[in-house]
């Protein structure tokens, strides 16, 4: 798998409790053969130590406002310090690295939601991640993600989106508004249920649609995800969710010209606002 580049992403060191070392400058002091360049990526099997001198690398071009780590596991998930966590190193438990982040332009609505980066590591090693990338006028780039794998969404769940309940995130390569009650069922195919039931329920609701569509896509039914998307447009044609979503999915079809369509419908209702 290509590494996904985090160049656009994040920046700045974070200022850390004291007598905490730094993460980046520890690794590279550890691993003299790996160049500045290499910081700035991520990719599934990365180990701990990789990643958090990634989220604090000074060279990137978006400075997180702060990184909080979680515990993941059980119902629900501890915050863990930085310290703590660099004491255990690769004995680390389950762990959650959340990135609040915002645009370094300072202009009105260049700030995004908060825990909009994440990343999970189990055994001390990146399993899925979500990456969010700014252009330079701080509109959204396409999302570098992976996180297709449920149990391991699951996860992240529980450290994240159920507390926060609001804010979108991934799921596979789509944005999914909310944590709801469907990613209580352990398999994709029961979480699919749920949303086609809620569907079912609230027909003129755009975002239950939405939701359908990441369901379909998770279980590679892209045409029907693409015709739930088409119906959340239908309802709501002012929301850019599902506008961004059917251009990610028209770009995997190979449609690149309807991709670009969609995809500058989205930023131009994302600029307009609400």
């Amino acid at each position: 798998m290509a590494r996904a580049a985090a160049a656009l992403l994040l920046a700045g060191a974070l200022a850390l409790p004291a007598g905490a070392a730094d993460p980046y400058a520890s690794y590279r002091d550890a691993h003299p053969d790996v160049g500045v360049e290499d910081l700035l990526e991520v990719e599934r099997g990365d180990s701990l130590e990789r990643v958090l001198a990634v989220l604090h690398n000074p060279d990137a071009s978006f400075a997180p406002t702060a990184v909080r780590l979680f515990e993941a596991g059980g119902l629900g998930a501890a915050e863990v310090a930085l310290e703590t966590v660099l004491r255990a190193g690769e004995s680390a438990p389950t762990l959650v690295a959340a990135v609040a982040q915002r645009c370094t332009e300072a202009r009105p609505g260049a700030g995004g939601p908060p825990f909009t980066s994440w990343f999970l590591l189990e055994a001390g090693v990146l399993r899925v991640w979500a990456l969010q990338p700014f252009g330079p006028d701080c509109s959204r780039q396409d999302s570098l993600v992976d996180a297709s794998d449920h149990e391991a969404m699951r996860q992240v769940g529980r450290a994240l989106f159920a507390r926060a309940r609001r804010g979108s995130f991934h799921y596979g390569p789509l944005a999914y508004e909310e944590w709801n009650e469907a990613f209580a069922s352990p398999t994709p195919e029961g979480m699919l249920s749920r949303l086609q039931a809620t569907a079912r329920e609230r027909p003129h609701d755009a975002r239950a649609q939405n939701r359908l569509a990441v369901g379909h896509y998770a279980l590679g039914e892209r045409k029907a995800a693409v015709a739930a998307l088409e119906r959340a447009i239908r309802l709501a044609s002012s929301w850019p969710v599902p506008h961004r979503n059917l251009a990610v999915s028209y770009r995997q079809q190979g449609d690149l010209v309807a991709a670009a369509e969609a995809r500058e419908r989205a930023d131009w209702l994302s600029r307009a606002g609400p």
